[in-house]
């Protein structure tokens, strides 16, 4: 694990108790990490109907929203 992931993680622990919670912290890198993948699913997504679109049609329909 990079210093810098350490250093986001730690406030999170309780060495004490040796447990770990979801602090604000992490919370919002996880947020802004699951809108990122969800961007690139829809990219994917999107890549995935044009392929198919061509392969059984010959040709590429539009995907716009």
């Amino acid at each position: 694990m990079h210093l810098k992931d350490i250093q986001v993680l730690l406030p999170c622990f309780d060495l004490d108790e040796r447990v770990f919670t979801l602090c604000s912290v992490v919370q919002e890198k996880l947020q802004t990490e699951l809108m990122h993948v969800s961007e690139q699913l829809n990219k994917l997504q999107t890549s995935q109907s044009l392929l198919q679109s061509f392969l059984t049609k010959g040709k590429v329909e539009s995907t716009k929203s």
